[in-house]
């Protein structure tokens, strides 16, 4: 989650993570995204409650290249093999600019957003919103979840439910396109 606040953009990433629920044990997506929305809002507070910062100066106080060993000495002796994972799913959101966007003249209509894919998530989706629409990225760990296109279809299987179900609530509610 970003923690830049009001501050106007330096063109550096200022991020946190936060855990959530995703209530997939919930059926109804109207009521799957309103529990989710609790879980998210319980977290974003919570994560308020550390100066931002605290995380950069954290990694700031120890010399890189101890920390950097520290991670390969993790990997070499697979340490994360001996204790279960703490999560298995990274979710990344980039909200974008609301206007179009251009490289060179020509105008950008979609993009393949791509997040972190960490040790022990089999599952990494990133979503960037910018010119009034939304590209999602999917990624997958080969040996946890082989086919990334078969999540992909998923997800838009179950947002067209979503929406569908919004638009019995608001027959106004936008259409899925594509």
């Amino acid at each position: 989650m970003s923690i830049r606040g009001d501050a106007p953009p330096t063109g550096a990433n200022q991020v946190s993570a936060m855990f959530a629920a995703l209530a997939t044990d919930r059926l109804d997506p109207v009521e799957r995204f309103d529990k989710i929305a609790a879980s998210s809002e319980v977290a974003k507070k919570q994560a308020g409650s550390i100066r931002p910062a605290l995380l950069e100066n954290w990694g700031q106080m120890s010399p890189h290249w101890m920390l950097d060993a520290g991670m390969r000495a993790y990997e070499f002796l697979r340490l994360a093999d001996l204790h279960p994972a703490i999560y298995n799913f990274v979710i990344s959101n980039v909200p974008g600019p609301k206007q179009s966007i251009y490289f060179l003249g020509a105008r950008i209509t979609n993009m393949h957003p791509f997040g972190p894919l960490l040790h022990g998530a089999g599952l990494s989706v990133t979503s960037l919103s910018f010119d009034d629409h939304l590209d999602l990225g999917v990624i997958t760990c080969e040996h946890l979840v082989p086919d990334p296109t078969v999540v992909a279809g998923l997800i838009e299987e179950e947002f067209e439910k979503l929406l569908e179900r919004a638009r019995t609530l608001d027959p106004s509610a936008p259409r899925l396109e594509g």
